[in-house]
């Protein structure tokens, strides 16, 4: 199993600054890799860098189902 990094909510928004993902989900141009529903920061659940790359990034929604996929995938 790889190695699992979290992020604090006070920290969230920097982060995503930081790597340019807040304006998107700001934007509502940010949707679940999963049920392709617009990611806002109600509905955030999950963060799930791509091929280990913490700069190209999944996002997962609150859906019960995005969340049982998330768990498939790991």
């Amino acid at each position: 199993m790889g190695q699992i990094n979290a992020v604090f909510d006070e920290d969230l928004k920097k982060v995503l600054k930081s790597l340019g993902y807040y304006d998107k989900i700001v934007n509502k141009e940010v949707t679940c890799s999963f049920c392709q529903r617009t990611i806002t920061f109600a509905n955030l659940h999950a963060i799930i860098p791509k091929n280990n790359n913490p700069k190209t990034l999944s996002f997962v929604c609150d859906n019960l189902s995005c969340l049982g996929k998330t768990e498939e995938s790991e």
